[in-house]
C-alpha cells in the first residue's frame, strides 16, 4: 500500500480472534486488526493472527510513502520574479500543480518562476504514478517598491538653474544626464537650455527600485 503525505494509512487484517502487529512503531494500536499506521518513510509490518483454536498465521505488508516538498522561500522586491522548487520523497511524480496559478509563468512544471505582488504562499500538489496525492507549500515574501518621487514640474527662464527634488530612497539616478551637475544626487541642479523631462530611479536600503 501507499501512504500519501501526512495521512495515516489504515491496515487491515482478518481471519482470527487476536492480532499482533510488529514492529509497533508508528501504529495507533498493535493489538487490533485495523490499526492506523503513520510511518514517515517506507516501512514493513508483520501481523500474527491467532484464531479460537489456537491456530496461528502470519502475513506482512509493505508500506510505500510519498511526501510532497516545496522549497525556494526567499524575499524579493516588488516586480521581481523568483523560481521556486517542487519535489517528492518516495514515489515517482507524474504531475506538479502550483497555486495560485495566475502568479506563475507555468503552474504545471516542477520548478516554476513566480511573480507575486505581495507576500504569497505557493502550494504545490504532487501526484505520483500510483495516484498518490500530497501537497506542500512555500512562502515568497515581497518587499514593497520604494516611494519614488521626482518632485513637481518646474518652469525656469533660460540661463536660470532648476533645483530637482527627488526623494524616497537611499540611492538616486536621474536620466538623461543632460544639463545636470550630478545625476546621483537626490536633489541635483540643472542648467537647462531647453524644455526637458527627467526620470528618477530610486533604490531603497534593500536594493528594491522604483521610478518616477
Amino acid at each position: 500500500d501507499t501512504k500519501c503525505g501526512e495521512t495515516d494509512l489504515q491496515l487491515n487484517a482478518s481471519g482470527g480472534d487476536t492480532y499482533v502487529w510488529s514492529p509497533v512503531d508508528f501504529l495507533s494500536d498493535p493489538n487490533i486488526p485495523n490499526p492506523l499506521a503513520s510511518p514517515d518513510s517506507n516501512f514493513a509490518y508483520m501481523v500474527t493472527v491467532t484464531d479460537s483454536n489456537g491456530c496461528v498465521n502470519v502475513d506482512s505488508i509493505q508500506i510505500l510513502t510519498m511526501y510532497a516538498q516545496a522549497s525556494g522561500s526567499d524575499t524579493i522586491c516588488f516586480g521581481d520574479t523568483i523560481q521556486i522548487q517542487g519535489n517528492q520523497i518516495g514515489g515517482q511524480a507524474i504531475t506538479y500543480s502550483w497555486d495560485p496559478t495566475n502568479l506563475a509563468i507555468d503552474p504545471n512544471v516542477q520548478n516554476p518562476s513566480v511573480f507575486p505582488g505581495v507576500t504569497t504562499e505557493f502550494i504545490v500538489t504532487v501526484t505520483d504514478s500510483s495516484d498518490c496525492v500530497d501537497t506542500n507549500s512555500v512562502m515568497v515574501f515581497v518587499r514593497p517598491a520604494p516611494p519614488a518621487n521626482a518632485g513637481v514640474d518646474t518652469a525656469v527662464c533660460i540661463g536660470d538653474q532648476a533645483f530637482l527634488r527627488g526623494s524616497g530612497g537611499v540611492a538616486y539616478q536621474w536620466s538623461p544626464t543632460t544639463y545636470l551637475d550630478d545625476r546621483t544626487l537626490a536633489q541635483p541642479t540643472a542648467d537647462p537650455a531647453q524644455t526637458i523631462s527627467y526620470e528618477l530611479l530610486v533604490t531603497d536600503q534593500f536594493g528594491c527600485t522604483a521610478t518616477d
